[in-house]
């Protein structure tokens, strides 16, 4: 009932274009353009709600892979790890707990691996490595990194919601 009261407001000011009226309709109201969606999903704390699977798993079917992996055994992945280490906290410099803090549950620092036990916290160096090796697109194209922080994160993070904007298409 209440989508039908919407279209009706929505096709009010339709001046013969109903696709453009309720589009404008809906961004009056709040619903997010490409360029607000992007930068708010480069910084939506993914982790921490309960979808982040699901999330993932679609932004690795949307690779539109020949022969997809098999996500059964993934799990979820933090690049950068809960825990920090010395050589976690060496890599990232003297901002590595605000790095840390800001940046370990967003998009951008998250994938899908089914080699979580054996990643744990280790450098970037040591999971590069495996991460070369996965069959998991989202995860392999981790390789093309050669370090990993703050700007690598948020760089990610933008390639992953662009891919993102194209799978969940706005007005």
């Amino acid at each position: 009932r209440g989508y039908g009261q919407m279209f009706v407001r929505a096709l009010a000011k339709d001046e013969g274009d109903p696709i453009k009226a309720l589009e404008d309709y809906l961004l009056d109201r709040g619903w997010p353009d490409d360029h607000q969606f992007e930068s708010a999903f480069v910084e939506f704390p993914l982790y921490q709600r309960g979808y982040t699977r699901e999330v993932l798993e679609t932004l690795e079917r949307a690779r539109g892979h020949k022969e997809p992996a098999d996500l059964q055994e993934a799990q979820v992945e933090h690049v950068l790890p809960q825990t920090l280490n010395d050589a976690w906290h060496e890599a990232l410099g003297p901002d590595a707990e605000r790095i840390h803090a800001d940046w370990l549950h967003r998009p951008g620092n998250l994938t899908l691996s089914a080699y979580n036990q054996e990643l744990w916290n280790h450098g970037f160096k040591t999971k590069r490595e495996r991460y070369a090796q996965s069959n998991i697109v989202l995860t392999r194209e981790l390789a093309d990194y050669h370090s990993w922080g703050e700007a690598e994160i948020r760089d990610r993070g933008r390639m992953l919601a662009k891919a993102a904007g194209q799978i969940w298409i706005g007005p």
